[in-house]
């Protein structure tokens, strides 16, 4: 699959240190240092959210609130449907 490219902003400061990796020969490119740290960001963010869920699964019936409705909620909002209507 080919890249996207992508436009981003980012400050001097941070560039710098990439820029340096990339001088050292660390890395090849700038692209290839955004692209493992974008990796590896996105995985650590995808262990608290499944972290955060497992933990919070049980708090419905902590408040004697049925699981099920819980359950439903999350079903049609990842369906994408705001009372029957597609979410903007």
């Amino acid at each position: 699959m080919a890249a996207a490219k992508i436009a981003i902003s980012i400050d001097p400061g941070p560039l710098e240190r990439v820029d340096s990796l990339v001088r050292q020969k660390v890395f090849r490119s700038r692209s290839e240092v955004f692209q493992i740290a974008i990796v590896e960001q996105t995985d650590r963010l995808d262990e608290d959210a499944s972290h955060f869920m497992r933990s919070h699964r049980a708090w419905p019936s902590r408040r004697g609130i049925d699981p099920t409705h819980i359950e439903a909620m999350i079903n049609i909002d990842q369906r994408g449907l705001n009372n029957g209507c597609p979410l903007k």
